[in-house]
């Protein structure tokens, strides 16, 4: 696995998922507005590359774009760095785990690269831990951290 500063050292160009996998011009034909980056949007994702070298702590106030930037940085990550990292986003409870998967299949995840980890799943949502992103909340994960895959991005929503 390439370390995240060694592969982040110059920067590159920040991608867009939704542009990337066609979801925004989805959106256009269905005379919807198209996923776009705000300039802090842009800002905090580039920060999280290029300054903190995947290490760092963005605030967002409430309907910022949180969740975009977040799938974002994963996709840019992915993209530049290395495709096989895995990706574990903590967040507080398991309506978020729901909407944070929602969100993310929204901006262009396939249900094949996100599984949930989380009490109560049915049977067609069963945790893949060959998945790249991993979708958890707390209170699940620190009683059965041990059917995790090796992680190499921890994302915690709402830390505070």
């Amino acid at each position: 696995m390439t370390p995240l500063k060694a592969a982040l050292s110059s920067p590159s160009p920040i991608y867009n998922i939704s542009d990337d996998v066609g979801r925004n011009n989805e959106l256009e034909k269905s005379g919807k507005t198209p996923y776009k980056y705000r300039s802090y949007q842009e800002n905090a994702i580039k920060y999280l590359l290029y300054k903190g070298y995947g290490k760092g702590l963005i605030e967002i106030p409430t309907a910022g774009g949180k969740s975009f930037i977040l799938a974002n940085f994963i996709w840019n990550v992915l993209k530049t760095v290395d495709r096989n990292y895995h990706t574990l986003i903590l967040v507080p409870n398991k309506q978020l785990v729901e909407q944070f998967y929602k969100d993310l299949i929204d901006y262009g995840y396939s249900k094949y690269e996100l599984t949930k980890f989380t009490a109560g799943l049915k049977k067609h949502e069963a945790f893949n831990k060959d998945t790249k992103i991993i979708i958890a909340n707390r209170q699940y994960l620190f009683k059965n951290t041990n059917l995790l895959p090796k992680i190499d991005i921890l994302i915690c929503d709402e830390v505070h």
